[in-house]
């Protein structure tokens, strides 16, 4: 987790009753405190079950682009600011060869390429600003003599486009040529559709809550969001 993620939030509910202009405030809240342990055990159990080796959560933070229930399986991004995975130290081609500034997307795909399946939480989300805050990644582009936020941003992106590409050449199935994009915060890496390899499926359609699969482990249990929710392996 970096250290610029302001909070964990929850999207509770996709159900926005008679409001026909819903507020973010009305579907978004933040996790419960003590809740954040019972999500990790869930998550390991559920790369586990599904053989896969990396989880994280909803790359959004309009609540409207999330879902109060489901779990992707597909190939996608998953946001280094917030993830957990597996090690495997005898998997050289899991680690990074291409652009610091598309460094998760490659993490991601070269995760997908290996296991075909990811895990990421669609009801979670991280809230943080990572092309505003200071620190990070932000300070290999920042010029000697500081330069404005637009140069900064610029160089950035043009870094971005050729990983986006490089990608694109290393994973072809998976990743399709970089496209740009209205919003320079946007990535430019396109992953493509592609039918996850699960292990083994869960039986239901609603998995073990995540406060239940916390008490087997004889971690503490704690109120708020279940985690349980329809897989997604389409």
């Amino acid at each position: 987790i970096d250290d610029d993620v302001e909070r964990i939030a929850w999207k509770f509910t996709d159900d926005v009753g008679k409001r026909k202009r819903p507020c973010a405030h009305d579907l978004l809240t933040s996790l419960p405190p003590g809740y954040l342990k019972p999500l990790i055990y869930d998550a390991h159990a559920r790369m586990r079950a599904a053989g896969a080796y990396l989880w994280g959560l909803n790359t959004s933070q309009n609540p409207f682009h999330m879902k109060a229930v489901g779990i992707s399986h597909k190939n996608g991004l998953v946001n280094g600011y917030f993830n957990g995975f597996i090690t495997r130290p005898r998997c050289p081609e899991l680690l990074r060869t291409t652009a610091d500034a598309t460094e998760d997307s490659e993490f991601s795909v070269r995760h997908y390429a290996k296991d075909g399946v990811i895990l990421r939480y669609r009801m979670y989300t991280g809230i943080t600003r990572p092309y505003l805050n200071h620190g990070g990644l932000q300070l290999k582009f920042e010029a000697a003599d500081g330069g404005t936020a637009t140069a900064k941003a610029k160089r950035r992106k043009t870094e971005e486009r050729l990983g986006a590409q490089r990608l694109h050449e290393l994973f072809p199935q998976l990743v399709g040529r970089p496209r740009r994009r209205r919003d320079h915060k946007t990535m430019e890496v396109v992953f493509l559709r592609s039918k996850p390899r699960l292990r083994w499926r869960l039986r239901s359609k609603t998995a073990p809550s995540a406060a239940a699969l916390a008490a087997a482990r004889g971690a503490p249990a704690a109120s708020g969001p279940d985690a349980s929710s329809r897989t997604d392996a389409r």
